[in-house]
């Protein structure tokens, strides 16, 4: 027998295909039921499941200020730092969700983190200068340095689990890939809007954005329910 609560992330797969051909196609006012309906089925599946009992609460906190940066980033340019700050609060609940255990002693873990906080940092640095080229504010300036090293963190603190005892390696693994297409999504959507127009970006990033937190969720609840 199927799990009913399997449905709800049936209804958020399915909202997000539709959100992906609708940003494809231009169809910006089905993109603007859609992207924020994914967010909203996922979190209903992950409350069916958990209840938000435990740890688990940190990530569906997480899951709820993404929404409201998806809001936020669909209403009008103004309202961009507002999107930039719920979104850097939601990753910030995920990293309070993966730091509830010790940290590993295995020097290599920090030695990996090093190169990868520099791999994420190395385009940021391409976007803050284009910025700063069209002489873009500095709160801006300021949020997207902020914003980044958190997702950074974010991006540290999920592969520190790789490491891990607690951390089965199938989940942390999940939860860094989620992480990783977080960090992917976020680059493009910086490129996108202050370098370069990319092709399609806006699917792009809706796709990476999405498989960023279906695997954050799926990971989490396999770690901290299943």
């Amino acid at each position: 027998m199927i799990n009913p609560h399997l449905f709800w992330l049936f209804f958020a797969a399915a909202s997000a295909g539709v959100d992906w051909a609708a940003t494809w196609f231009g169809k910006f006012r089905v993109m603007y039921v859609f992207k924020p309906a994914t967010m909203v089925f996922l979190i209903l599946w992950t409350f069916f499941i958990s209840h938000w009992k435990g740890d688990i609460l940190f990530v569906a906190l997480g899951l709820l200020f993404c929404l409201l940066g998806d809001v936020l980033l669909m209403l009008r340019a103004r309202f961009f730092l507002g999107g930039l700050a719920a979104f850097m609060i939601g990753q910030i609940w995920f990293i309070t969700a993966l730091n509830q255990s010790a940290l590993p002693r295995n020097a290599l873990a920090y030695v990996g983190s090093i190169f990868i906080l520099a791999v994420v940092l190395f385009p940021v640095f391409e976007i803050i200068r284009t910025i700063r080229k069209r002489k873009g504010p500095r709160k801006l300036i300021g949020g997207v340095i902020l914003y980044s090293l958190v997702e950074g963190l974010l991006l540290v603190s999920s592969g520190l689990t790789l490491y891990k005892n607690d951390w089965q390696l199938p989940h942390a693994l999940l939860f860094t890939g989620g992480a990783a297409f977080f960090v992917i999504s976020d680059i493009m959507l910086g490129f996108d809007r202050f370098v370069r127009p990319i092709p399609h970006g806006r699917t792009w990033v809706h796709i990476t954005y999405h498989f960023a937190q279906f695997a954050i969720a799926i990971a989490a609840l396999q770690h901290f329910v299943w």
